[in-house]
């Protein structure tokens, strides 16, 4: 009988893997605390360059589904994004995610994680070298992000929330654990100033954690409250962003990064990340933008591992589509003699308002508060004397 790795070395191994991964994307692992530890990984260069500060930060599909699914929201093109490393010690990460705007109705994404491992050698409980044992690990999800409520005819500011369902999976030789997790996140855009303010808050990877034979590991919760603050300087777009970020097992880390566009199409971008066992925590990267291609380039410190670099390609189709909830011209003004009515009926004007409403119905026959407010008014005119 060929003999294999016992459970409990298996389990350990495990850990080592997550913890290998996590050392070549970020150096804050803590093996064992909590399971799937490499979910925690950003792989987006455009947030990895700026000090993964991304609660807020919309543009970046990639980075929408690893810090908040409510910048999903903001989605204007079909597009879809994808990453290939190749870390340290035969570790690869792949990413790839496609989000799809539907107008008025909210953004559809799908999207998944790979990460793989080169095989490596076997002990069973003698310490006895056995096979290569193999170890991979996957997630794939869904999400769904919309605007709840914003100025009628500006589709980029208001509030926006999201939410997403996934499924981890962690496997190495005959053992595996899976588990069901979902990330939910709002995100606000307002004028302010000259810019645009957003600040967006998120829970990643919540749910019951990963079953290993007798053992429950918990899963790997990270929670993000950050800020963005996107303005022009010398007519090119500047954007600046922060975020706290607090992983359910750790420490809580702070990040801060910038991104400038230069002629709409060539971006630079820095940032610093704290909390890092490896490297200094400052970031960089650049990125182009080909109206329907999108390439993205970012490297980190990681002190005696030298540098850890990640790169992107995003691919957008078709033409660029309204995706929040606003009102067509008609439709404001409609709202605007409505307005008008409520007024004029509270003043006992109850014939002007009628007619303000009547106004209403004309541009937009289906707006649900004339009709209420006329249906109103009309028992009311019938009991006066």
């Amino acid at each position: 009988m060929t003999s294999r790795p016992s459970v409990k070395l298996v389990r350990s191994a495990l850990a080592s893997v997550c913890a290998a991964a996590a050392f070549a994307g970020t150096g804050w692992c803590a093996a064992g605390e909590v399971a799937a530890e490499w979910t925690r990984i950003v792989q987006s260069p455009r947030l990895s360059a700026m000090g993964e500060g991304g609660a807020a930060l919309p543009g970046d599909v990639l980075g929408a589904m690893e810090s908040n699914p409510a910048l999903f929201a903001l989605q204007n093109w079909k597009e879809a994004q994808f990453s290939y490393n190749a870390w340290m010690e035969g570790i690869s990460l792949q990413e790839a995610a496609y989000a799809h705007p539907m107008g008025r109705h909210g953004t559809l994404s799908l999207f998944g994680t790979m990460l793989r491992m080169a095989p490596f050698a076997g002990y069973d409980n003698s310490g006895n070298q056995v096979a290569d044992v193999t170890a991979g690990d996957s997630l794939y999800g869904i999400s769904y992000a919309g605007r709840i409520t914003g100025p009628w005819g500006d589709r980029s500011k208001g509030l926006f929330a999201g939410a997403a369902l996934k499924y981890a999976n962690q496997s190495i030789d005959t053992v595996s654990a899976s588990a069901l997790l979902y990330d939910v996140g709002v995100l606000g855009m307002t004028k302010f100033g000259r810019g645009i303010l957003g600040v967006g808050a998120s829970a990643r990877s919540l749910g019951g954690g990963f079953q290993f034979d007798a053992e429950k590991d918990p899963a790997p919760t990270t929670y993000r409250l950050g800020m963005s603050y996107q303005t022009l300087i010398w007519g090119d777009p500047l954007t600046l962003t922060g975020d706290i970020v607090k992983d359910s097992d750790m420490d809580m880390r702070y990040s801060a990064g910038f991104e400038v566009i230069l002629w709409r199409s060539l971006a630079f971008r820095g940032g610093y990340m704290s909390g890092q066992d490896l490297g200094n925590g400052l970031r960089c990267g650049v990125g182009m933008d080909l109206k329907i291609f999108r390439l993205d380039y970012a490297l980190a410190s990681m002190g005696k591992f030298n540098v850890v670099n990640r790169m992107s390609i995003a691919a957008r189709f078709g033409k660029p589509i309204e995706v929040t909830p606003h009102l067509t011209e008609d439709e404001e003004k409609a709202l605007w003699h409505y307005e008008r009515a409520k007024k004029l009926s509270a003043e006992r004007r109850y014939y002007d308002a009628v007619l303000e409403l009547n106004e209403a119905l004309k541009l937009d026959p289906k707006c649900t508060q004339a009709l209420q407010l006329m249906e109103k008014l009309r028992n009311m005119m019938e009991t006066l004397p």
